[in-house]
């Protein structure tokens, strides 16, 4: 949709200040309500990046509990923004999309905690299995390094990948993706895994494509 494509990538652009319009303010607020679905997706990201930077700059094995607590604080500030209605009129504060429709059944929000939890364990038991050392971690998830310019087969273009993890290993690299959702296409994931090669290639100056593995973790 070409409407919805505007509004969310261009249509927003200055509604954080408040000599903006009205129309263009109310879209840019807009953006901050987040379905119940992705705001699993976000606490998840959040938690393991929060236990993943932890690790290696300390090597300190922070516990499952620890990710636990991380991810019921996004629920506990996400929930009280909500109902407070404070998405409305403060910059990048995140509100639960639904409630801005519907009436939203507790069930409805308990159910992607539990959810949430489920997620972060599966992730720390794959985790605890790779015993990996501090120093082997390169990226976590790092929005600063995600832009890049590139040429490949011959079309230059800016190309924007955020690994949740790449690591070394003695074969090579391998990059993993932490997946919170439902069902996402077999073309998707094979499109993203690309993508993500070929950043690793022009950041790292990797140019056997084949020494990077990937993995997705669910």
């Amino acid at each position: 949709c070409q409407r919805e494509y505007h509004y969310n990538y261009y249509g927003y652009w200055p509604g954080w200040n408040i000599s903006a319009p009205l129309k263009v303010r109310s879209t840019y607020f807009l953006k901050n309500l987040v379905p119940i679905d992705a705001l699993v997706g976000v606490a998840v990201h959040e938690a393991i990046k929060d236990y993943l930077i932890r690790f290696k700059n300390t090597g300190e094995d922070v516990f499952f509990s620890k990710m636990l607590s991380t991810a019921e604080a996004y629920w506990i500030k996400v929930i009280e923004n909500t109902k407070s209605k404070k998405w409305r009129n403060t910059k990048r504060t995140v509100g639960i999309l639904e409630y801005n429709y519907r009436d939203v059944d507790d069930k409805e929000i308990l159910d992607a905690i539990e959810k949430t939890k489920l997620c972060l364990q599966n992730f720390y038991t794959y985790f605890r299995q790779l015993h990996i050392k501090p120093e082997d971690i390169l990226f976590i998830d790092d929005e600063e390094a995600g832009f890049i310019e590139l040429t490949y087969e011959g079309v230059s273009f800016r190309l924007y990948a955020v690994v949740d993890l790449l690591y070394k290993t003695p074969n090579g690299i391998v990059i993993t993706d932490w997946k919170t959702g439902l069902g996402t296409a077999e073309e998707d994931v094979r499109l993203q895994l690309t993508t993500y090669g070929l950043w690793a290639q022009e950041v790292l100056g990797i140019k056997d494509l084949e020494s990077i593995e990937f993995r997705v973790v669910k």
